[in-house]
């Protein structure tokens, strides 16, 4: 399935037999040699490639475009649960940053374990 995320898109193959899986990721390897010069394809989180232009743009700059427009003394907190995430983890060196899911290293400063660890986070910010 092609996920349209308007700028970037996303490819999950999580329906995908087993079997046919290395076969799938040999072959988007292969395609996304072809396209080096324009895309960057990047595995995501189990069973997902992430497709962006090569013009630099991350989550990681868009953090720091909303750093820019933010007060000062206004803390950054950034939830993320996918390889993509990283850049903006790396952008937010004084902030909260919270990676979600299983991952054997990460940039964020603190990891939980599931979408339902957020949404207590958040309600415990909403109750604030």
């Amino acid at each position: 399935m092609v996920e349209d995320k308007k700028i970037t898109f996303s490819v999950h193959f999580r329906g995908l037999a087993r079997t046919r899986i290395p076969r799938f990721k040999k072959d988007a390897v292969r395609l996304a040699r072809a396209f080096i010069r324009l895309l960057d394809i990047a595995e995501g989180s189990e069973y997902i490639f992430n497709v962006r232009g090569r013009s630099g743009r991350t989550k990681g700059s868009a953090v720091h475009l909303a750093r820019q427009a933010a007060p000062r003394r206004m803390v950054a907190i950034y939830v993320g649960d996918d390889t993509t995430d990283e850049d903006a983890f790396r952008a937010l060196p004084h902030g909260i940053t919270i990676r979600v899911g299983k991952r054997a290293k990460s940039s964020a400063r603190f990891c939980i374990r599931n979408r339902s660890e957020v949404d207590s986070i958040l309600a415990v910010l909403a109750a604030i």
